[in-house]
């Protein structure tokens, strides 16, 4: 290498040199790295500011899981036909699908929770508690709509296996008693619940 006027010139046995960076490891490698004083940079650090909103998901999250569920994490696209199934359509399609499969956005997260469900039945689980917070999709006159949502299912044991306790199944007031402890949670107050048709 030679050093003249501001400039390094590197020979041309020396391929390896090529970026700056390769000249200050051979000068510091050349004078010995034991030579070279260790000193932390100085900077200033702060804590890291999450934004409210995934205060809130992280708060959720936490409520359910200290409620006995796990969480599910499903793809956001599948089958057109899995969400004609729950009377979806599927309105957000894919331009490039890696297949039909996965050619539609979701619309709904019960496909997905049916699909996890159906999954623990296979390999022997019945007592399932399993709950997904992911975005779904719907096309709103040409215009793509984003928006967060909280699906859950609840099958077999109200408890999990235990000599503790009975093996009762879960039921509408163990759903609902997981819901309002959420909403009480999030800060949400006078909830009611109504029977639909």
């Amino acid at each position: 290498v030679v050093y003249a006027n501001n400039v390094c010139t590197v020979s041309t046995s020396r391929p390896d040199l090529t970026r700056p960076v390769d000249l200050i490891e051979e000068v510091a490698r050349l004078h010995g790295y034991d030579k070279i004083p260790t000193t932390l940079p100085s900077f200033r650090m702060s804590g890291l500011i999450k934004p409210d909103d995934n205060s809130i998901v992280a708060k959720a999250k936490d409520i359910l899981a200290a409620n006995g569920f796990f969480e599910a994490i499903n793809y956001g696209f599948c089958s057109p036909s899995e969400l004609e199934v729950f009377s979806q359509p599927a309105n957000v399609t894919i331009a490039n699908p890696l297949g039909t499969e996965f050619s539609a956005m979701k619309t709904t997260l019960i496909s997905g929770l049916m699909n996890n469900l159906k999954l623990n039945f296979s390999l022997g689980q019945d007592a399932v508690r399993l709950f997904e917070l992911r975005p779904v999709f719907k096309d709103n006159a040409g215009k793509i709509i984003e928006s967060r949502r909280l699906a859950g299912v609840v099958s077999g044991s109200r408890n999990h296996l235990s000599w503790t306790y009975k093996q009762e199944p879960a039921d509408f007031y163990d759903i609902k008693g997981v819901c309002e402890g959420l909403l009480n949670g999030l800060g949400l107050s006078n909830i009611k619940f109504n029977q639909t048709d």
